[in-house]
């Protein structure tokens, strides 16, 4: 199969973007077999070129990349069925304010405004250390909170229930931490896991290196770059059983299609590119 079979084959965009939301929305519409062509200025680049060396940390400015690429998708199946285009106006603000609802719900409804580092509903809830490393743990109510096996807290009545625990935590953080701390992560994710407790681990990269799942999953694409070799990078999701997998060359260099694009899509000339370039309106990776 050829990446014309891949979901978004024949759509063409032309990206105006640059540093983390709009490269990543185009990137994910990439991947679905659009074809994306990146405008920026000439001699420098997108400034995220010059950032070093290849780290992707801001996830808000993804949370807005995913979040576009899902309204233009949106758009798109609309513009098949009235064939009409239309805006999507997508802020970083209001995709993090959408993925925040609990927060809007337990103030609207329970007038409950959250504080950092206290937990007013669930406990526990959070990253706690073992031996070794540390994993997460949820346990919302009463059904998974009996299962930790602690029987000497089950009828506490500083632990008696979710609203109770979590104005014990005093109380309770100790035991819990004691508890933990007793086991390696994946002694305490067994044994919790076990139980009916729904926990895992906090993974490090290197623990997402060398995890079999991903490598099962195939989560970690092997990337050839002219420039600094092999490196692996994170292939993005879902995966479309009737879709190829997605194509592993790595990001083209400045310039690098600056002809290709202006001589075959608007038919300029080798001395109009050329004179262009001279006067600095466009880049080429020769010039």
């Amino acid at each position: 199969m050829s990446n014309v079979d891949r979901p978004l084959s024949g759509i063409r965009i032309i990206g105006l973007e640059q540093y983390m939301a709009g490269p990543y929305c185009t990137m994910l519409l990439a991947d679905a077999g659009a074809e994306v062509i990146k405008i920026e200025r000439p001699g420098t680049g997108d400034p995220r070129r010059m950032m070093p060396p290849f780290a992707e940390k801001d996830g808000n400015k993804k949370a807005a990349g995913c979040m576009t690429a899902y309204g233009i998708l949106q758009a798109l199946y609309m513009r098949e069925r009235t064939g009409e285009g239309q805006l999507v106006d997508s802020a970083m603000f209001d995709n993090m304010l959408s993925l925040n609802e609990q927060m809007v719900t337990m103030y609207s409804i329970a007038g409950q405004v959250g504080e950092r580092g206290k937990l007013t509903n669930y406990y526990p809830r959070g990253a706690f250390q073992t031996k070794d490393g540390y994993l997460a743990l949820h346990c919302p109510d009463n059904i998974l909170w009996q299962r930790l096996e602690r029987p000497d807290l089950k009828e506490d009545e500083r632990s008696v229930n979710a609203p109770a625990r979590c104005a014990n935590t005093d109380f309770l953080d100790p035991i819990i931490n004691g508890f933990l701390s007793s086991m390696t992560r994946d002694e305490a994710v067994a044994k919790l896991n076990g139980a009916g407790v729904p926990c895992g681990p906090v993974n490090t990269a290197v623990d997402i290196f060398e995890d079999p799942h991903v490598k099962a999953r195939g989560m970690l694409m092997d990337i050839d770059d002219p420039d600094v070799g092999s490196f692996k990078f994170t292939r993005t999701t879902p995966h479309l059983s009737s879709a190829p997998e997605l194509p592993k060359q790595a990001a083209p260099r400045l310039g690098q299609h600056t002809r290709e694009i202006l001589s075959g899509l608007l038919g300029r000339t080798d001395g109009e590119i050329d004179a262009l370039a001279a006067d600095g309106v466009v880049g080429t990776d020769d010039s």
